[in-house]
């Protein structure tokens, strides 16, 4: 289960192997990979984790959030009270989307590397999931796309189909013309 290991790697703070654990999430330009978050089990999913244990998954996203903080140097940082807010807020809100944990995680990361735009000065829980929301409609308009695009292949496939059909009543048809044209040729002899 990825996701249990990933909040293990961040409950143990190898954050060493949370970056390894994140790889297959990121593309080689060093944008999100939507379609491995669309990979991810719903069992291993943010809403079910929570469901099973809400207080760990809690405390573990505060840890990751309160880590990344660190790559910030603003005047007023989020304290850890908010901190604790906004990890609550993250699961709440997770269910409407069914985020993954990878999704918090790739978030913080772009956050930390100006990927988000630039933060100045301070961060605040209206500000975070501002910008967390971004980060979420990209992921619906990827996930949109990649529908769309399933459609159209299922469509094409569904009319190569027709086509090949379409081939074996012409086949059909030719074989009994030229059964026709066989019996009415060596009827006359």
């Amino acid at each position: 289960n990825m996701s249990v290991s990933l909040l293990n790697a961040t409950a143990t703070g190898d954050q060493q192997l949370v970056k390894t654990m994140l790889k297959p999430f990121i593309t080689s330009t060093g944008g999100t990979n939507y379609l491995s978050l669309m990979r991810v089990p719903g069992n291993e999913r943010l809403p079910e984790l929570a469901k099973k244990d809400r207080v760990s998954v809690h405390k573990i996203l505060a840890a990751q959030i309160e880590f990344m903080m660190k790559y910030f140097n603003l005047k007023q940082s989020l304290s850890l009270d908010q901190i604790f807010i906004l990890s609550d807020l993250i699961i709440e809100e997770s269910e409407q989307d069914n985020l993954t944990i990878q999704d918090v995680y790739l978030f913080l990361h772009k956050l930390a590397t100006g990927k988000m735009g630039p933060i100045y000065q301070s961060l605040d829980i209206a500000r975070f999931m501002e910008l967390f929301e971004v980060h979420r409609e990209e992921r619906h308009q990827e996930l949109v796309r990649y529908r769309e695009e399933e459609h159209l292949q299922l469509k094409c496939q569904g009319d190569t189909e027709r086509i090949s059909d379409n081939q074996d009543r012409e086949k059909e048809l030719s074989r009994g013309a030229m059964a026709d044209y066989l019996r009415q040729t060596y009827k006359n002899d």
